[in-house]
């Protein structure tokens, strides 16, 4: 199976990226093909199996540069034949979505 996930910034210094890198390691165990889509990559993280694309743009505005991150994942899905997707609300489409910033208020 092709997997793939969308982590624009997976550096280490948060949960997050460290919970995508065990991941991801996972399921390369596993056998299966895992992709990365991300903007910036601390590559130390990363299995040496996955196959990795860096999103690059020069798009000014952050509302613009994030919105064609969401479409260039969409993109690589399509070329890569991804089974299935995980992301983490940084893209439209998928078919895992996982929140991890969480607003909780008190009432």
């Amino acid at each position: 199976m092709r997997i793939a996930f969308a982590q624009r910034k997976i550096l280490g210094r948060n949960g997050a990226s460290r919970i995508i890198a065990e991941q991801m390691r996972v399921f390369r165990q596993s056998g299966h093909d895992v992709y990365l889509y991300s903007a910036r990559c601390n590559s130390d993280l990363i299995d040496s199996g996955v196959h990795t694309k860096t999103f690059f743009s020069l798009i000014p505005g952050k509302e613009n540069r994030r919105r064609a991150y969401a479409e260039g994942y969409e993109k690589f899905c399509r070329k890569n034949r991804i089974d299935l997707s995980f992301g983490n609300g940084d893209t439209f489409y998928q078919d895992v979505l996982f929140m991890h910033n969480m607003l909780e208020t008190e009432n």
